[in-house]
Parts: structure tokens; sequence; C-alpha cells
């Protein structure tokens, strides 16, 4: 617990850092190229578990259409949800192309349906909230507003699930997937979230514009508990592929994947509510 407690604020004045860099840029080249490496990191990862569990990933045809759909987002000029979700069709698209046009090919066809399979989820599971995430931070006028608000959001949700479990903590969640989450830590994780949501809305600019504060509110409770869901299915994979953490990156804190877990379903519903608004 040293160690995180160490460890933790280091990488949150890093992440501030880059974020302030980023918005004094004019254009969000830091934010892309920071999305572009966490996606490297959670594909290698990702990849390592799904062979854990007998399926294959075909990283070069994975990487190529991941870092070019990323590169696209950031620089077609096309800043918006509807364009970024048509992007991320594309790319999925383009990996089943390249995918069965350098599978097929092989003279033993029985592993053609495992990689295919592996790639596909990988790509989806790891690149789709990624460039989701870099798609709302280009969007004209409160994306970059929105996109802050989610990570402080889910990242604070999930340091006050993890202290309130800890200090509070007595009847388990689901401990089938993760032994330690308990439902007082789940309560205080919600609560966190609606905290920061209420802090953001009344700090970060241009969100009024996007949702009145009861609304943002009730999204931030939503996001909070999305969030800690996307913390369970990280956990029932790792613990499908018989791992404790995703890597051994950082200590104490495990992968990077274990570090964004909570977007890889939080991103998606954020783009389900800018699609639907």
């Amino acid at each position: 617990m040293t160690t995180r407690l160490i460890l933790g604020p280091v990488l949150i004045a890093a992440l501030v850092a880059l974020f302030w860099v980023d918005h004094q840029s004019g254009h969000p080249f830091v934010f892309t190229g920071l999305a572009v490496i966490m996606a490297g990191f959670c594909s290698w990862e990702m990849a390592r578990m799904v062979r854990a569990r007998g399926l294959d990933v075909d990283m070069p045809a994975l990487l190529l259409t991941g870092f070019a759909l990323l590169g696209y987002i950031s620089l077609s000029g096309r800043h918006s949800i509807a364009a970024g979700l048509v992007a991320v069709a594309l790319g999925v698209a383009t990996l089943i192309v390249l995918t069965g046009i350098s599978n097929v090919w092989n003279k033993d066809v029985r592993p053609f349906l495992p990689e295919f399979i592996g790639t596909l989820g990988v790509f989806v599971y790891v690149f789709v909230p990624i460039a989701i995430l870099v798609a709302i931070r280009h969007m004209p006028t409160y994306g970059e507003s929105l996109v802050y608000a989610l990570i402080a959001i889910c990242k604070l949700g999930d340091t006050g699930a993890y202290f309130t479990g800890k200090f509070f903590g007595r009847i388990k969640l689901i401990p089938h997937v993760s032994p330690n989450k308990t439902v007082e830590g789940l309560g205080g994780g919600l609560a966190a979230s609606v905290l920061a949501g209420f802090v953001c809305w009344l700090t970060l600019p241009l969100l009024d514009s996007f949702m009145t504060w009861d609304s943002f509110l009730l999204l931030s409770l939503g996001l909070g508990f999305v969030s800690a869901h996307g913390d369970l299915v990280a956990s029932a994979i790792k613990r499908g592929a018989d791992v404790k953490d995703s890597s051994h990156l950082l200590p104490e804190f495990g992968g990077m994947l274990d570090l964004i877990d909570n977007f890889m379903l939080a991103a998606p519903a954020v783009a389900v509510v800018l699609a639907l608004k």
C-alpha cells in the first residue's frame, strides 16, 4: 500500500502535466500520443491473456489497424462523435479484411478461427474504447472538458471504492470474480463519482452547454456504476487467464490495462449518450 500511496500521486501529477501541455498546444496531439501508448501496452497485455485461453492474436494486423484508426480520428478534421463511431466501424471492417487475407493463405487453417476471434476481441475491447476517448477529446466546444470529466469520474470513483472498501468493507460484492470488492466499496465509489462529476461541472468550461447540473450528476452516477463494472470485467478476464495483474508494468498497480480498465465500458457508454443526445 505504501508504494501505491507514493506512486499514485506521481502518476496523477504526470497526467495533469501532460493534459496541461495538451491543452496549451492547441491540438490534442499529446492526448492522442498518450492514447497510442496506452493502446499498445493494453494490446500486448490482452494478447498474453487471450493466448493463455488457447486463442491467438494477429498482432501486426491488430496494431496496424488500431494505430491507423487513432491517427485517422486525430487528423481527419471530422471531429464529432458520429464521425468517430463511423471511423470505429471502418476500423473493425478493415481488421476483418486484413486478418482474413493474412490467415487464409496459411497451409494449416486450423489456427484461423482462434486467431480471428482473438484479434477481433482484443480490438473491440482495447482499441474501440480508446478510439472513442480520442474522438471525444477532439470534439469542438465541450469535448476536452467532457473527456477530462470522464477520466476524473472514473478514477476518483475507483479511488473512492478502494479506500471505502479497505476501511469499511464487510459485505463481499462478487467474490467469484474479485474477492476484495465489497458492497460498501461500490457505494463509496459511486458517491466519489457523483462528487467528482459535480466538481467537474462547476469548474470545467462549457460542460453546462452539454448538460444541466442535475442531468450531469445522474450521468456521473451512471458512469460510476458502469466504470465499476469495467473493473469487474477486467478482473473476470484476468481470472479466466489465471493471472492476478495484466502485467507487472507498475508496482502495486499492475499493468496498463489495470490502470485504465474503468474506461473500457465507460467510454462506449458516453458515446451512446452523445449519439442519442
